[in-house]
């Protein structure tokens, strides 16, 4: 559904593949996949970037459902923690987020983080859908303060 409403694997065309352009000095361009869930994206972004190096960072393991190109690889992490390992300083040309908000116990430390993680000029999609509960009828649920019914 994302991919179809943003038409394509990423928002901001321009801005992602200028940022994955192949170096004329040979070095990787990177990506990280914060919370890549079945890794589909970190492929597919694999194939559509061949000269790139893909990082998919999950809590728990991937088990791809197609196969995983050799420019492409997963970790087990958490997106609270693993951006304070020092060699991601700087590492990074491109980072993608999408539906993490649960998972982020400060958001404002995450942004910090990626932006230490960047490269000058690099990119980073933070995509979150709308939030909000409902109730058994299908009503939309409000705040409510600790203790009302």
């Amino acid at each position: 559904m994302l991919k179809s409403a943003a038409g394509g694997l990423y928002l901001g065309r321009e801005a992602v593949q200028r940022a994955l352009t192949p170096r004329a000095d040979d070095s990787v361009t990177r990506v990280l996949d914060l919370g890549t869930g079945s890794g589909k994206w970190a492929i597919d972004m694999a194939k559509e970037f061949p000269h790139a190096d893909v990082l998919g960072l999950d809590l728990a393991p991937v088990i791809p459902s197609s196969e995983v190109p050799s420019n492409c690889q997963f970790i087990l992490g958490d997106c609270n923690t693993c951006l304070d390992d020092p060699s991601y300083e700087g590492a990074f040309d491109m980072i993608q987020a999408r539906c993490i908000a649960n998972g982020i116990l400060d958001y404002r430390k995450l942004l910090r983080d990626v932006w230490k993680a960047l490269r000058p000029g690099g990119v980073f999609l933070l995509i979150e859908g709308r939030l909000a509960s409902f109730g058994e009828h299908r009503q939309p649920l409000g705040l409510q303060r600790e203790g009302d019914p």
